[in-house]
């Protein structure tokens, strides 16, 4: 068996580094929780963080707390001043894994304690922030060592107005409403174009066009869910509308790229037979997810439920964008071997080149939505988290264009050329027929010409 060759090793390290920061993403959550525990392991896990303002509000509701085994107990809820998101996830497993006890809390910490019995039947607390920053509620169970909690906690958490967005995220209904007009307006310039060169539009133009139109209205709809939290702590139901387009725009964006990578309708009119596969195994895959992840969206953040399955939902995207990626390493591959054979080779040398290029911005893509915006949100001010998603939303608006413009329907594009006798031949060439003996054979045809 032949040794696999560098650039192939290089773009699996590039693939699987890239997609395995998939983990990173989060969802937008209401700040008026219902959190409802009931025999819960977890010596300490956390509930929610959020960025204060000064002036801003700390309202805390428990009921119903319990606590298995013997006294003496040890255990409360502690509000906790953190740099990053991140470096609040590494505290508590850092707490977990050395058993730590949290509630030994340095001056800045304000805890709720919970080691007499007598506070468990109810406690509040409403309490204002002097001091701004990036907070996040824990609790904490240091004794006994071994045992289970249930209770029921309304968190209220909002900054002065009230505006129930954390710090990072009060511009969000503003600029989400900006993007959403930013892509109509792409929308309705695409769609001009489509019309001037009507003769060449292949259906997968037309699907570009839904996913834009699928792509505004989630933005549109998230722009009204986070203005309905803000005024309110809980969308109000806007949410289920944006969920509904948010997951027709994940499943037609993974169909369009796949269908992009293969060459399906501009470049051959099938799919071979693992091109196919491939749609069978990913489509249901997201279909899936993205219904899972609009029940974990309703689950509390600081539930067992909440973050067992955001990990395996995590796992599925990660899997789902590694497959994505396989119809356009295949297509290169094609291409290569193409370009060594007799008949148009600056044709296919061009496609060639083009098919790089997709590669390169896909990759690109999830490298900059997934680690780099990611890296810019943790370590920027916990005011300017927003910055964040203007990024990300700038990066997916230069990811559409991009691909809209290298694969416009026009005849000098050498992805989309008007198909000619010489062309059906030319597949046989390119490798992109159902079989492994499709090149051989078209060689022999050549030859007996």
């Amino acid at each position: 068996m032949a040794a696999a060759r560098p650039g192939v090793a290089w773009r699996a390290a590039l693939l699987f580094a890239a997609v395995s920061a998939l983990c990173l993403a989060r969802g937008a959550q209401a700040r008026i929780h219902d959190l409802v525990i009931s025999g819960d392991s977890r010596a300490v896990f956390s509930i929610e963080t959020f960025g204060f303002f000064a002036g801003g509000r700390f309202n805390f509701d428990l009921t119903g707390f319990k606590i298995t085994g013997d006294a003496p107990f040890k255990a409360g809820f502690v509000l906790h001043p953190s740099e990053s998101e991140s470096a609040e996830v590494e505290l508590v497993q850092e707490a977990a894994e050395e058993g730590a006890c949290l509630l030994d809390a340095v001056a800045e910490d304000f805890v709720v304690p919970l080691n007499d019995p007598a506070g468990w039947a109810h406690t509040a607390v409403d309490r204002e922030m002097k001091v701004e920053g990036l907070y996040d509620v824990l609790f904490v169970r240091c004794l006994p060592k071994a045992a289970e909690v249930s209770f029921e906690l309304k968190l209220t958490l909002y900054n002065p107005g009230p505006n129930y967005l954390s710090a990072g995220d009060v511009p969000l209904p503003t600029l989400y409403a900006l993007m959403a007009v930013i892509f109509f307006g792409t929308l309705a310039t695409w769609v001009v174009y489509l019309r001037k060169h009507a003769a060449k539009v292949q259906t997968l133009h037309r699907m570009m066009s839904v996913l834009l139109v699928l792509k505004a209205l989630a933005l549109t709809f998230e722009s009204v869910t986070f203005h309905f939290v803000a005024a309110r702590g809980s969308p109000v139901g806007w949410n289920v509308v944006y969920y509904i387009f948010a997951f027709l725009k994940g499943v037609m964006m993974f169909v369009v790229i796949l269908l992009v990578g293969t060459g399906w309708a501009l470049l051959k009119p099938f799919l071979s037979q693992r091109e196919k596969k491939i749609f069978l195994l990913v489509l249901p895959l997201q279909v899936l997810d993205n219904i899972a992840l609009l029940v974990v969206n309703e689950m509390a953040p600081g539930s067992q439920a909440y973050q067992n399955w955001n990990n395996i939902l995590h796992l599925v995207d990660i899997f789902c964008c590694c497959a994505i990626l396989l119809p356009i390493v295949w297509s290169i591959s094609h291409l290569r071997q193409a370009s060594t054979a007799d008949g148009k080779a600056r044709d296919t040398l061009q496609r060639l080149l083009l098919f790089r290029q997709f590669y390169i911005m896909v990759v690109g893509y999830i490298y900059f939505t997934r680690i780099v915006v990611w890296i810019l949100r943790d370590t920027i001010a916990f005011d300017l988290a927003w910055m964040s998603i203007l990024l990300q939303e700038l990066a997916t608006l230069a990811f559409f264009v991009a691909t809209g413009w290298k694969f416009r329907p026009t005849s000098e594009n050498p992805y989309v050329k008007v198909r000619t006798e010489d062309d059906d031949e030319d597949e046989a060439e390119f490798g992109l027929q159902d079989g492994p003996g499709d090149v051989e054979l078209a060689a022999t045809k050549r030859e007996d010409k």
